[in-house]
């Protein structure tokens, strides 16, 4: 099996640390990554796909370091600000990008039409990439990350303008090819992650705080999570609001481990409530 390993990794811009000593290993599933604005995700991925280097540390592909040719050529990678040539059609453009990744000729055809199946854009085939909607072009930034069947998936915000029906549908094409893939996934949809992840990372401040499986993190919080009638003026100090409800009947979802109310009630968490948690505590 495939493994990804990130070993002490540091890297700054400047005067500010990105990442410090971050130390994780992955293998073939889904791994989710989640963390406040500026906790390192994208430097995280940026790393991965080989566009920046760690100014302390070491990344492993299978035991050789990621900075060659082999290891960008099973490398599929969707940045968060992705753009397109508008001019060209958008089967052409896949047919480019392919070209690009070496991906034998003989297979770029099907592969191309596989792929925009998954994505439900094979009747945009022809239609240039100027004449798709924003929903429509994020979907052409999987199809592009996906034409050489990677062996490591980078997404960095990939659900973002999809809507429900094709977030579903992403995420099915996303556990299937998590089989035999190295699926690494930053988003700000907890939801998304929660779905499918295998493995995920919370990152804070540059550092990996928190690490496990959506339900062993979920467990952590087994018998804190409550909901009660009300606004919060009389919830305990060491209360973390995950949400507040204002209508029909004004409620607030918290977090606490004082002693139990009488007007609280126990509800089960989610990896929402974790995500809260660990970004409310310094």
């Amino acid at each position: 099996m495939d493994t990804l390993v990130l070993d002490g990794i540091k890297k700054c811009y400047g005067q500010t640390i990105a990442l410090d000593g971050f130390s994780a290993t992955l293998t073939h599933g889904i791994c989710g990554v989640l963390g406040e604005n500026g906790a390192g995700k994208s430097t995280v991925l940026n790393l991965l796909s080989t566009l920046i280097q760690p100014d302390q540390g070491m990344i492993l592909y299978n035991g050789s370091t990621i900075y060659t040719r082999y290891y960008q050529s099973l490398l599929g990678y969707l940045p968060q600000h992705f753009g397109v040539y508008g001019h060209m059609k958008l089967q052409d453009y896949l047919r480019y990008v392919a070209a690009l990744k070496n991906v034998d000729g003989s297979t770029i055809d099907p592969m191309i039409q596989t792929t925009l199946n998954d994505l439900d854009l094979l009747p945009y085939a022809d239609s240039k990439l100027k004449t798709l909607s924003g929903g429509m072009r994020q979907r052409v930034g999987i199809a592009q990350a996906l034409i050489n069947s990677p062996k490591v998936l980078l997404l960095d915000e990939p659900t973002v303008g999809l809507d429900p029906r094709q977030r579903i549908r992403f995420k099915t094409l996303l556990s299937r090819l998590a089989n035999h893939c190295i699926v690494i996934l930053s988003s700000h949809i907890v939801s998304d992650i929660e779905d499918i992840a295998d493995t995920v990372w919370l990152l804070k401040k540059g550092k990996l705080c928190c690490e496990g499986t959506v339900e062993s993190l979920i467990k952590s919080l087994d018998g804190t999570v409550y909901v009660k009638d009300g606004d919060t003026m009389d919830l305990p100090l060491d209360a973390t609001i995950v949400n507040i409800r204002l209508k029909p009947i004004p409620m607030v979802r918290f977090i606490s481990n004082a002693l139990v109310q009488p007007s609280w009630r126990m509800v089960r968490p989610d990896l929402n409530d974790v995500y809260m948690r660990v970004y409310d505590v310094d």
